[in-house]
């Protein structure tokens, strides 16, 4: 994995890409953070107990304290994310959840909480991908 500056979104930031082609079923983790009981900042996962409720937060705005996986943006669109977060024995991990070809941007999707605290439209995540299609004018090739 690489990290550097991301284009795409204005305002995300690092991101996290691919340094070759990644197959479905790719395991990354654990998150990395400080436990905390509260989300006090973009960096944090919620951690749930048995009975699905809150158990603690980690929290990864401190680079010291966490790794790579804090650089890893919200997808834009569902069509966008190539990994899904889970939660094994208490901790925080992503799946690739299709092939992730090289050079392409690691994203997830946060949950509809905590992508709304980020000012991610929850109307455009989950709306049809807009695609318009040009007529091309065919000329001889000389």
């Amino acid at each position: 994995m690489h990290v550097r500056r991301n284009n795409k979104c204005l305002g995300a930031g690092l991101g996290v890409f691919a340094t070759l082609t990644l197959p479905v079923g790719v395991r990354f983790g654990p998150y990395r953070g400080e436990i905390t009981k509260e989300i006090v900042s973009k960096y944090c996962w919620q951690i749930y107990d048995q009975n699905n409720k809150p158990k603690h937060v980690v929290d990864a705005a401190d680079e010291d304290r966490s790794n790579w996986m804090r650089y890893v943006n919200c997808s834009r669109h569902w069509n966008e994310q190539n990994l899904l977060a889970y939660q094994y024995k208490g901790q925080l991990y992503y799946r690739t959840i299709k092939i992730v070809p090289r050079f392409t941007e690691l994203l997830v999707f946060y949950g509809s909480e905590f992508a709304s605290f980020l000012d991610v439209d929850l109307r455009l995540y989950n709306s049809p991908p807009q695609i318009q299609v040009f007529k091309m004018a065919m000329r001889p090739i000389i």
